[in-house]
This record gives C-alpha cells, structure tokens and sequence, in this order.
C-alpha cells in the first residue's frame, strides 16, 4: 500500500491537469488540520510571490503559479489523508532499517514540540501581554540557539548509538 502511495505521488507531480488535483485536493480535505493548511498557504504564498517579479522571459507566471501550488497542495493535502489512515510503522515494515529512521525521527519530533511548548509556556508565564516586535526576537534567538545546540548533541549521539547497533557498515 506504501509502495502504491509513492507511485501515486510520483505519478501527481508530472501531471499537469487542473482537473486531476481538484478532486485530490477535495477528496483529502477532511484529514488535514487547519494550522496545517495554514502554514502550507503561508509558504506557498512566500515561494508563489517572488516568482511573479523574477520569472523568465516569455513566460507566463500565472499558469505555472497555479499549477505549482494545485500540484503542492494536492501532495501534501493527499499525504496527510493518507498518514491519517495508515500507522507509518506499519508502512514501512518492509524495511528495518526505515522503520528505525522513522521511530528515531518521530522520538525526535515528539521531543523537540514538548521542549518547544515548555519554552512557550515559559514566555507566556513571564510576560503580562503578548511579546511583538523587539521584544520577542531574543526570545527568539535563545530558542533557536538551544534547538541548534540540542540537536547538534542529540545527532551525535543517534549516531553513536546506531553505529554500536550495526547500522553503518
């Protein structure tokens, strides 16, 4: 079924049809979450905007801006349905060495978002109102750097841990 899925995707990003993505793009529409859909708009719009003033010569940036994003929201609206549907573990049970790349991804996943909601619970406990502008950019800054530093260190030691494991040969 993993195996179809891919093919699947393959075959979405070479079509070009309007009328293939939109009942895609219907049909997953109940499984994806809205701040999901808002953060690929988000991005859609920061890759969609530059193109319009920086577009090659002869060619019109309107088609190619909306068969651009139909083709990413397609994909990313029917790989939410799908792994809505399906346990990813059991997708990839095919293979050791992946089901082990994604239980050490989604462990690192799953670590970093608590973290993340620690630091937000933190900012929210210490200020009075929302932090905009100056104010948050070295709240910011401290986060990000932690996030660095904290997967720098982690990486290492996955990498240990999986070389004392066999993993590299």
């Amino acid at each position: 079924m993993f195996l179809a899925f891919l093919v699947f995707l393959f075959l979405l990003s070479f079509t070009g049809d309007w009328r293939i993505f939109a009942p895609v793009i219907l049909i997953s529409l109940p499984f994806v979450k809205w701040r999901r859909m808002l953060l690929l708009f988000a991005l859609l719009l920061v890759i969609s905007v530059p193109y319009l003033f920086f577009h090659p010569r002869g060619v019109s940036p309107g088609r190619w801006i909306l068969m651009f994003n139909l083709r990413a929201l397609a994909m990313a609206f029917s790989s939410a349905a799908f792994f809505s549907l399906v346990n990813p573990l059991k997708a990839l049970s095919f293979s050791r060495e992946l089901r082990a790349l994604f239980s050490l991804a989604y462990a690192q996943f799953s670590s970093y978002k608590r973290t993340y909601a620690s630091f937000f619970q933190a900012l929210r406990s210490r200020t009075l109102k929302r932090r905009l502008g100056k104010a948050f950019f070295p709240y910011a800054g401290a986060v990000f750097g932690y996030f660095y530093k904290l997967s720098e260190r982690r990486s290492a030691e996955m990498a240990r841990a999986l070389r004392s494991r066999g993993f590299y040969v």
